[in-house]
């Protein structure tokens, strides 16, 4: 049968705002694999600069994956092989990349003949805007000197939720020379919650989860240096 594709990206990740003009939102170049539920059967086709293609696939139950934004022919892989699947962040460069945000897409689709089948790409990073401001009751007293996200997951799966194998701080950035909200991006991390914590004074990285991503704001109060 004949199979008509298009990739394209879903609602929720066409609500974030651009990092520069069409950058967050392009699609550079797609990876696409089929497997066949039942016979083996599989096929992968590397895209760039169209995200639409038509191919022929025997009748069947069809397991889609998409890998968006990669850069390269990824060859071939086991299906198996797709739930294992990471991307390595050695730092955050990789989300601000000109080649686009990596995102990919899952879909088990039933032919039964010529059909259409879309897949709705999802970025791989959460979009994270911090600004940090002085109550005015603390005003004077209080210096900020600069703001860090630490414990940043370095490796992130393709599909399924898979534990980050290792963690990475984005430098420090000093707030005098920040341009404040200052826009991260982080890989999920599911390191979980802390129910006791419910006031703000309890938050910090020694009550926190091991492993949780956190922001650490750096400054000095009344002389002394603080940590929040």
């Amino acid at each position: 049968v004949e199979v008509s594709l298009t990739v394209g990206q879903n609602t929720v990740s066409r609500l974030f705002s651009p990092q520069t003009s069409g950058q967050e939102p392009a699609l550079r170049d797609v990876n696409l694999y089929a497997f066949h539920t039942l016979t083996g059967n599989s096929r992968h086709i590397y895209l760039t600069g169209s995200t639409s293609h038509s191919f022929s696939l025997p009748a069947g139950e069809w397991d889609f994956y998409v890998l968006a934004n990669t850069g390269q022919d990824m060859g071939a892989f086991e299906r198996e092989r797709m739930k294992t699947l990471v991307l390595d962040v050695p730092d955050e460069r990789i989300w601000t990349s000109p080649d686009g945000i990596p995102m990919s897409a899952h879909k088990r689709v039933e032919i039964t003949g010529n059909t259409s089948v879309t897949l709705e790409l999802k970025r791989l990073a959460a979009r994270l805007r911090v600004n940090v401001g002085i109550a005015p009751a603390m005003s004077g007293r209080i210096t900020v000197n600069n703001v860090q996200l630490i414990s940043v997951p370095a490796t992130v799966g393709w599909f399924g939720q898979q534990p980050p194998q290792c963690y990475i701080d984005y430098p420090a950035e000093e707030v005098s020379s920040m341009n404040l909200p200052r826009t991260y991006y982080v890989a999920e991390n599911l390191a979980g919650t802390v129910p006791e914590i419910t006031r703000p004074q309890e938050r910090s990285a020694h009550a926190a989860p091991d492993n949780a991503t956190c922001i650490r704001i750096t400054g000095v109060c009344d002389g002394r240096t603080a940590h929040y």
